[in-house]
């Protein structure tokens, strides 16, 4: 195979690569949306538990056309699996996004490498790398440790005002831990040294 065809497939495995990576990052804004709306109902059922499950059952029946009245416990344990699965699905797409600008990276040296010029493709090496303006560190804050902290606080806050039956709050308490568990161990992936 000749040079140029080697750097052709290279060059269309970067656009591919990066391509994948702003579907991923859609896909993670759409996440920390349901998140936030999930948090905000967490927050309401804390505060105003009538009204927000009043309000959950308009959203549903208008949304599918059913008309379906959760209880108070068949709501929190709602709550709890939709912060648990959609804060695991969020942290695991922000952890792939970040893991796929390191290999942008590596695409994008090598592909100078093949070309020759050092700075032939340097949108993600420089660009965001050497952007370190106090607004891109302050996003950075929010996303990587106050977002993160919010979620348990959340979490906490919400088992330690449940009113709810017994087995309804071993159930959401096994969803407590998982929530930290999962916030923890991605904290501690996403601040890990190269």
């Amino acid at each position: 195979m000749i040079e140029e065809e080697k750097i052709k497939i290279l060059y269309d495995h970067y656009k591919d690569s990066f391509s994948l990576i702003n579907d991923r990052e859609k896909k993670r804004e759409r996440l920390l949306i349901f998140l936030i709306i999930v948090i905000s109902f967490q927050f309401l059922q804390v505060f105003f538990s009538s009204q927000s499950l009043s309000a959950f059952n308009t959203v549903i029946e208008k949304q599918i056309n059913f008309s379906f009245a959760f209880n108070a416990n068949i709501f929190s344990i709602l709550l709890w699996f939709l912060l648990f699965i959609l804060s695991l699905r969020y942290f695991q797409t922000n952890i792939l996004v970040s893991r796929q600008y390191k290999y942008i990276h590596i695409l994008e040296e090598k592909l100078c490498e093949k070309i020759g010029e050092e700075d032939f493709i340097k949108r993600e090496r420089f660009g965001y790398k050497n952007d370190s303006s106090v607004f891109t560190d302050w996003v950075h804050l929010v996303y990587t440790w106050i977002f993160p902290i919010l979620l348990i606080s959340v979490a906490l806050l919400r088992i330690s005002l449940e009113n709810i039956s017994i087995w309804t709050l071993a159930i959401d308490f096994a969803f407590f831990i998982a929530i930290c568990t999962t916030t923890i161990l991605y904290l501690e992936k996403i601040h890990q040294k190269s």
